[in-house]
């Protein structure tokens, strides 16, 4: 079954703990006098403010029009729920969220990861476990021989969903992502409901656009400034002709959200998962008792 997991957006209230400080600047203050280029952050707004202007004093960068403060973007600890994936959070050893929804949590998707595992624990309000997992990231797929074995350099999966959650209202989920060692990191951690589309046939398509800009000179030799790239899927599903209706206005709720598209839990070894969002879906109408749907899903940079 393919399934669309729109994307939650997790608030203040939600997000109960983390063991990521929000120190990346020091904190604004009034009385203070920045240069040009100093940046300061507000715990408030969970967000990284860069001065564009020497002598500035007494200038709230929350109201600012722009003439003395530009926001840079979220803190490190809230860059994981920033709705891009570049430039995510990192902490040394591991990364730990507590967050309690207001809503249903049924998957949780995670991009871009750069740890050796993963573990989601769900608790209900007295505090009982009621759900755990843990998932190790090593990649064996690039052992294809004896010899890639013996030199492995230790090569990690970099995105993992997780489904079958239950992540009741009331309920709190804890994350945790890392061993204790090194440097742990996440591009966007994705907490999402689930919605059923069809089933998925032959044919998918994936294909990559480069946003580097490639500039040849005269005698051939390129010049690169290397920029993000997007993965865009094409799902080919079949939809029972009674749930026509219910899936387009589905898609057409979510036209403008971030939303995950997979076919299951463990799937995302075959590069069809997809966290973006969806471009121009189309249903081709059959008298029989299925009908054909192409959808497009533009992955966010």
């Amino acid at each position: 079954m393919l399934n669309m997991y729109p994307e939650l957006t997790i608030t203040d209230a939600m997000l109960t703990a983390s063991n990521v400080p929000e120190d990346d600047y020091p904190v604004y203050d009034p009385a203070a006098i920045y240069a040009a280029s100093d940046q300061v952050i507000v715990i408030a707004t969970h967000s990284v403010y860069q001065s564009v202007s020497g002598g500035n004093s007494g200038n709230d960068p929350t109201t600012d029009d722009g003439t003395n403060w530009i926001r840079i973007g979220p803190t490190n600890r809230w860059k994981a729920f920033d709705n891009t994936v570049l430039g995510g959070t990192e902490n040394a050893g591991t990364i730990t969220y507590s967050i309690e929804p207001d809503v249903l949590v049924l998957a949780i998707y995670f991009v871009e990861l750069s740890a050796s595992k993963v573990r989601v624990q769900v608790f209900d309000p007295g505090d009982n476990e009621v759900w755990d997992r843990t998932v190790e990231l090593v990649d064996y797929s690039t052992m294809i021989d004896y010899a890639h074995v013996y030199w492995w350099n230790g090569g990690y999966q970099t995105k993992e969903l997780l489904t079958g959650i239950p992540g009741y209202v009331g309920n709190r989920i804890e994350i945790t992502i890392g061993d204790g060692f090194g440097t742990a990191g996440v591009g966007q951690i994705v907490l999402a409901s689930q919605v059923n589309i069809g089933i998925p046939i032959s044919g998918a398509r994936v294909s990559l656009t480069d946003f580097s800009k490639k500039e040849q000179n005269e005698f051939g030799a390129f010049t690169i400034t290397k920029r993000g790239y997007a993965r865009e899927v094409q799902y080919p599903v079949l939809v029972a002709a009674p749930e026509g209706e219910r899936v387009l206005r589905e898609l057409e709720r979510y036209l403008a959200c971030p939303v995950v598209f997979a076919v299951s839990e463990g799937h995302t070894k075959y590069g069809t998962t997809i966290y973006g969002y969806v471009i121009d879906p189309y249903i081709t109408l059959e008298t029989g008792s299925d009908s054909e749907m192409v959808i497009v899903v533009k992955g966010i940079v």
